[in-house]
């Protein structure tokens, strides 16, 4: 069976966590949780009816709230729709606004209908570092509108997977000709032409690596700088202090993952070559 790059995990929220363990104390357990499940906008006239809190204790910065279209969502002439959030001490406790006339979305239809298609993401919020320990959606609109709204918490730190996961990959491409050049006994068209040609044939050119996994580390080091770039909030502060030695640690991976990577060149499933090796290029310091 031949490789698959995009089915390829690198990296999960354990994997990081078993590296730095202040990530769990920054975000959740990493599954996203729905706080608002098919609202009928018609009827959400009272702000909270069918909307639930969650906890947000000690990711404050780390959760995303992303508001979509469960199905599709009219707002009928001369009526609006108001999407915002409240916080509280207490998941039973009195809601407040987390900032004075805060509102994540707001649209009045003026002249026509508007419409938002289904399955679109047409809002979202990043809880704030301000924010109380438990939060809620509070959503206005008018029973002239018609449509539901589905609302959930997505971990920002698995978007930070998927981003080390596609800046790894755009590495790797960059490198499997002189790689695959450094192959004892390699012939023509294994060179840059034929990636070329499997590139185009439907294939992705990262299907041939055949042990990804060699870079489980450095995807697992890169997303925690990634992350902790992400929680700077002055230059030189611990965050970045932090990212820049996981991004150093990221390099020093990458480069001993790259010493040992097997290609399955005609992607039959069967590796071709084994172990690649290239010479070190020389840098002016």
């Amino acid at each position: 069976m031949a490789y698959d790059w995009s089915a390829t995990t690198l990296s999960t929220l354990e994997s990081i966590a078993a590296i730095e363990t202040e990530i769990n104390l920054r975000s959740p357990s990493g599954e996203d949780v729905t706080l608002a499940d098919e609202i009928d906008i018609a009827s959400a006239t009272n702000p909270l009816a069918g909307c639930v809190g969650i906890s947000v204790t000690g990711s404050q910065g780390a959760v995303t709230l992303a508001v979509t279209a469960a199905s599709e969502i009219k707002i009928a002439d001369g009526h609006s729709l108001t999407v915002t959030f409240r916080d509280c001490a207490t998941l039973t406790g009195s809601y407040e606004e987390i900032f004075p006339g805060m509102i994540v979305y707001y649209k009045r239809a003026s002249g026509a209908d508007v419409t938002i298609d289904a399955d679109t993401l047409f809002a979202s919020f990043v809880v704030p570092d301000s924010c109380q320990d438990y939060i809620k959606p509070y959503i206005t609109s008018s029973a002239s509108n018609t449509g539901t709204i589905t609302i959930a918490s997505e971990q920002t730190w698995l978007s930070k997977i998927t981003t080390a996961k596609l800046m790894i990959g755009n590495m790797i491409q960059q490198m499997l000709p002189e790689l695959i050049g450094g192959y004892t006994g390699s012939t023509p068209e294994y060179g840059l032409e034929y990636m070329r040609v499997i590139d185009q044939d439907g294939g992705d050119v990262l299907d041939i690596i055949a042990n990804a996994s060699v870079f489980d580390l450095a995807s697992d080091l890169l997303t925690l700088s990634l992350i902790y770039e992400d929680l700077i909030e002055v230059p030189e502060d611990v965050m970045t202090r932090k990212s820049e030695m996981y991004h150093k640690r990221f390099m020093d991976a990458f480069a001993n993952a790259r010493k040992i990577i097997n290609l399955d060149i005609d992607r039959d499933g069967d590796v071709d070559k084994y172990r690649a090796k290239s010479t070190p290029m020389l840098r002016r310091i």
